[in-house]
């Protein structure tokens, strides 16, 4: 990167909050595609990638690290919540460090004419957030899954700019498809942090026991590879099955057109991984991220300053 070059993760301000991990290279490998788009409907994108990953990653701050890291996190999360509050409310936020971000949010909303209907969407993302980016967030079980996935991250994709018309299920259906991608993606990472996507009923049903995880992110595991076949061989065709119309759809917009390549592409890329590694998510963290990198170099997307 050089200093004439601005990346996605630069506009995200990945870094801003990071106290667990630094995510620019995360973010990248989710959003890079979106530096291919033109003036407005890059920035509304950005707008809307940006709230979603501070939210993220001040729920995370004000949850785990020590009691100083916590504190602050609290407080910065406090701040948000109240300039959403203040947002949703149809006021201009108070004094806060999130007050550009909610103004760009008014404009975008303001330019779309979402109904309330449509910004409830806004409200269950971030609910869900606080829900499941937590140590007690269990997915209680198995059939719940689903259900999880897109409260976590369907509602983000219906939160996302020039929305297709009368596609909002299949949009819901991707972001639960793009959330169980990213948590196989992410298992060690989380797993180490204290969250757990598994519902209990499915790691009983292959014999793992919560507890032992930390362990098992370590080594390929038979277990483990039989719980994410499982899972790529029921959930995951549910989930494309249901997102589907929004492949086959005609008009959509250019910025979902990149999207959707974008989404398919980076799938593809973690299961095959994931595959490679027999789920051995320490092998799979090295693997993944080494291939994300040497893509990125051989097609940077950037925009210069």
């Amino acid at each position: 990167m050089t200093r004439d070059e601005i990346h996605v993760s630069d506009l995200m301000r990945s870094d801003a909050y990071a106290r667990q991990s630094d995510d620019r290279l995360k973010d990248e490998d989710n959003a890079a595609w979106v530096m291919k788009l033109p003036g407005q409907i890059r920035d509304d994108w950005l707008t809307t990638l940006e709230w979603g990953r501070v939210a993220d990653r001040l729920i995370e701050n004000a949850v785990f690290g020590d009691d100083d890291a916590r504190t602050a996190g609290a407080l910065a999360l406090a701040d948000f919540s109240t300039a959403w509050k203040a947002l949703r409310a149809g006021e201009a936020p108070a004094t806060s460090q999130f007050g550009d971000l909610m103004q760009r949010l008014e404009e975008r909303w303001s330019r779309e004419g979402l109904t309330e209907a449509a910004l409830h969407r806004w409200d269950m993302h971030l609910d869900a957030l606080w829900r499941y980016r937590h140590p007690d967030g269990v997915i209680l079980c198995a059939d719940d899954l689903p259900l999880a996935l897109q409260e976590m991250s369907g509602t983000f994709f219906q939160a996302c700019p020039y929305q297709p018309d009368g596609l909002g299920d299949a949009v819901g259906a991707l972001g639960a498809l793009d959330q169980f991608f990213n948590n196989l993606r992410d298992l060690r990472e989380d797993t180490l942090g204290g969250i757990c996507y598994l519902p209990p009923d499915l790691l009983a049903l292959f014999g793992i026991d919560r507890s032992e995880l930390g362990a098992v992110m370590e080594r390929a595991d038979p277990r483990m590879e039989k719980l994410f076949g499982h899972l790529l061989s029921t959930v995951v065709p549910e989930l494309r099955l249901q997102a589907a119309p929004l492949f086959s759809a005609s008009g959509l917009h250019e910025s979902w057109v990149e999207m959707l390549h974008s989404v398919s592409v980076r799938h593809s890329r973690i299961e095959y991984t994931a595959r490679l590694c027999r789920f051995n998510a320490a092998a799979f963290s090295e693997t993944y991220w080494l291939l994300v990198a040497q893509d990125l170099a051989q097609t940077p997307l950037t925009r210069r300053r």
